[in-house]
């Protein structure tokens, strides 16, 4: 099995909201900790959302959201050969990035540096999660051996594929009982005003921050 392709693979559930955030009284600490728990923890507050210029709602944002994980599970399949896999393996995989995205560990400094340009710096520390490439790589080689079991020799590429997923899902459901981190890692992210005078940061550094929380670098 092509153990990396489907941590890449995996990886990519790993989308980013690029938030705006507009207002007089705009707290820099409450914008990265509420994108941060919007982006992977799928949660999102009223008071989150009255600051963004981008999203109406928490209604809006959840609607965004379940687009953004089906748009995942749909392409992930695909690029594991599975091209009409069941609805089971679907909703299975579907749960199993959000579980993954749930389990992001990350502490947001409640202080931060207010720049001469008007941005702001805050710090994250940010903890990789070890338990993702443990799983995704099998080093063991409990997955494939479970998969070898069960394949007889009448079954297609794409029914394997799709025994694959179904045994990786439960190796991940197991696995996260207990996840393990590593030690955290600091990085500070820049507030900046954007082009329409709103506050933003930079989307490559934090789906740079989002492949270190799955231990992925």
């Amino acid at each position: 099995m092509k153990k990396t392709k489907i941590a890449v693979a995996l990886l990519a559930v790993m989308c980013i909201f690029a938030f705006s955030a507009c207002g007089a009284s705009f707290d820099p600490v409450a914008f990265v900790q509420g994108s941060f728990d919007a982006t992977f923890h799928g949660d999102i507050t009223d008071e989150f959302v009255d600051t963004l210029v981008d999203v109406d709602s928490v209604e809006d944002y959840e609607e965004q959201y379940n687009e953004m994980l089906d748009s995942a599970v749909d392409n992930t399949l695909i690029s594991m050969g599975i091209y009409d896999p069941s609805e089971m393996l679907k909703a299975d995989t579907r749960d199993m990035f959000a579980m993954l995205m749930d389990a992001a560990k990350y502490e947001v400094n409640s202080e931060y540096v207010e720049n001469e340009d008007g941005s702001f710096i805050v710090e994250v520390t940010v903890y990789p999660l070890l338990t993702y490439m443990d799983v995704c790589m099998d080093e063991d080689g409990s997955i494939t051996a479970a998969v070898e079991a069960k394949v007889t020799g009448d079954m297609s590429y794409d029914q394997i594929m799709e025994l694959y997923m179904e045994e990786l899902i439960a190796a991940f459901k197991t696995a996260m009982e207990n996840p393990t981190y590593d030690e955290g890692q600091v990085y500070e992210i820049e507030v900046f005003l954007d082009d329409d005078d709103c506050y933003t940061v930079d989307e490559y550094v934090i789906a740079e921050i989002s492949a270190v929380l799955m231990g992925a670098v």
